[in-house]
């Protein structure tokens, strides 16, 4: 570290040798009672040693810091400090760091990861390193900005993104610019010093965007920042404020592995990675029910998906049509929605899009008999509708799609003392059922038990229920070839390691066992918090110490198969805990 460069200096109080009378005088000036040495960032702003002339100090290999205010200055030469990474205790930051971006540069590794989490398993082998900007003024001016994108052991969506600034030998990371994965899972934390008080300039976008024209509302998915990538993107308008707003380029079919075929609306960023955003629909209500008028004057009540689904999310934000393959003349108007725009239909009641959803998607639910084709196509299975950006979308009845979303999905409250609680959650593609009824959030009053009172009903309940779809989902590839007659041990083992307590792995295995015994292997695999977070967010008030969520996905197999699993680390239950459980249905 060139302490040159530095308006103040680090001072770590952790191991100081010190001897004589100086010693005397940096014991007398320390509150004993203040001093936090373990687990906090090195703070310049906080640190100050006054009235000390100092010389000769090495503090090598200190493990720990101080965070408080310790009065005065300090006149000293030849400190030397040996620093190893710690986290700060503030939470937000105190200053932006100005950066001339470029576009990313792959770059050599920072080995900021251990080689081996004790499960033969590395970050390090699937991470990617970028050079992408140089800070431009201040103590870290001159020094490069590097962004490390990689992925945890188990499933996950989308890679974790952790800048660092790499000032000679020693590279901080900037807390407030990255994931909020950094302490564990995986990251050799004697490697880098965290900072939390720093953030880095031209990284913040807002949750909504509106376009140029009335109608064009966007909204952010906060968790996919792919490279920018100029070849699979057609410019469609100029934000005054964030530059060009791009889309899907052709009509590709909508992978969860190529985040530019999705039919999103991307944002090129100053640091060359991409900020994602859907349009926001707005005649379809948070039910998912469109509001439309068909020709005959009744109105519709029926719920329509408009992205292609996968698991229980979808592989787009949009399930865009290809006008060469669906012109505007194999459709007729069927409909207006509440804002004028035609509503449309096939004129072919035999047309392949039809037969497909009606052969292929539409499978009646548990003693429900299929009903007829011609019963089918008066049943509005499917309607297209122009938006703003003259894309043809297409809308299917859920009447006829695989029963495919996040299934019983349960919430338990475990406050120190009984407690009310305000909690919210926004399942991405929206929530098709609820109890208690959730209306905009559930109120309750929670006992250390999870005996839950709803405050609206008075009715007492031992969970919170609900059901939904996820956004942007990819099927998962780790997990465990399980054979029929293992499924009660398997979930038993499983369960526990995710941090579940013997009453809610009963409850899980009561809801999901016997639909798993209908074949003689299942493919399972577990999506844990982090996932959980991206496809159905949860708020909740007063806020837990303690939130484990868990959502499992399995599917039926003819004979076991050669599968990856994982490790899982598992939580420590501590305060106020909130625990998930959930699978999907498909």
């Amino acid at each position: 570290m060139n302490i040159n460069k530095r308006t103040a200096v680090f001072i770590i109080l952790g191991t100081i040798v010190v001897v004589g009378s100086i010693v005397g005088y940096l014991l007398a000036s320390l509150n004993a009672n203040k001093t936090n040495t373990a687990n906090n960032n090195v703070s310049v702003a906080n640190t100050n040693i006054s009235n000390i002339n100092v010389s000769n100090i090495n503090t090598a290999n200190i493990n720990g810091t101080t965070n408080e205010n310790i009065n005065g200055n300090i006149n000293g030469s030849n400190i030397n400090t040996t620093v190893e990474a710690k986290t700060n205790t503030n939470t937000q930051p105190t200053e932006t760091i100005q950066v001339t971006w470029h576009d990313p540069e792959e770059t050599d590794s920072l080995h900021v990861f251990l080689s081996d989490t004790g499960s033969g398993y590395s970050r390090e082998d699937g991470a990617t390193y970028y050079s992408n900007g140089v800070v431009a003024s201040g103590q870290y001016a001159g020094d490069q900005v590097i962004l490390v994108s990689s992925y945890p052991e188990g499933p996950a969506f989308r890679p974790d993104m952790h800048r660092f600034i790499k000032d000679g030998d020693t590279l901080i990371l900037i807390a407030a610019s990255s994931s909020d994965t950094y302490t564990d899972d995986g990251f050799d934390t004697s490697k880098f010093i965290v900072n939390t008080n720093l953030a880095l300039s031209d990284l913040s976008y807002p949750d909504k965007i509106t376009g140029t024209a009335a109608r064009e509302t966007f909204a952010r998915d906060q968790w996919t920042h792919p490279v920018f990538n100029a070849s699979k993107v057609t410019k469609i308008f100029t934000h005054p404020t964030y530059g060009d707003v791009y889309t899907t380029k052709g009509y590709p079919e909508p992978t969860s592995v190529d985040d530019f075929s999705t039919y999103g609306f991307f944002i090129k960023r100053a640091d060359g990675f991409t900020e994602v955003y859907s349009l926001d629909i707005d005649f379809v209500n948070d039910q998912e029910i469109p509001d439309i008028t068909w020709n005959d004057t009744t109105k519709n009540e029926t719920m329509y998906s408009y992205a292609t689904q996968t698991g229980c999310g979808s592989s787009s934000y949009a399930d865009v049509m290809d006008p060469s393959v669906l012109p505007l003349s194999t459709l007729q108007q069927m409909g207006t929605n509440s804002f004028g725009d035609p509503i449309y239909e096939l004129k072919d009641n035999n047309n392949s899009l039809l037969k497909d959803l009606y052969n292929n998607d539409y499978y009646p639910g548990y003693q429900e008999d299929k009903i007829s084709y011609d019963t089918f196509v008066t049943q509005h299975p499917m309607f297209f509708w122009h938006d703003p950006f003259d894309r043809l979308i297409r809308f299917k009845n859920n009447s006829f799609l695989p029963q495919a979303e996040c299934g019983k999905p349960v919430i338990y409250l475990y406050p120190k003392q009984t407690t009310d609680i305000s909690v919210h959650v926004d399942p991405v593609g929206g929530m098709t059922y609820s109890d208690p009824e959730y209306s905009s959030g559930w109120n309750v009053s929670a006992t250390p038990e999870s005996e839950l009172t709803d405050l609206a009903s008075g009715l007492r309940y031992p969970y919170l229920f609900w059901e939904g779809k996820g956004g942007i989902y990819a099927q998962p590839t780790k997990g465990w070839s399980v054979a029929r007659h293992d499924v009660h041990s398997f979930l038993n083992e499983k369960l526990a390691a995710f941090g579940l307590n013997q009453k809610e792995i009963s409850d899980f295995e009561e809801f999901w066992e016997p639909r798993m015994q209908n074949a003689p292997y299942y493919f399972v695999s577990f999506l844990d918090t982090r996932v959980m977070n991206e496809l159905a967010p949860l708020h909740i008030t007063p806020q837990p110490d303690t939130v484990i969520r868990v959502l499992m996905d399995f599917s039926p197999l003819d004979a076991p198969i050669d599968v990856e699993g994982f490790t899982i680390h598992t939580p420590q239950r501590t305060g106020f805990t909130v625990t998930e459980w959930g699978g999907v249905i498909q």
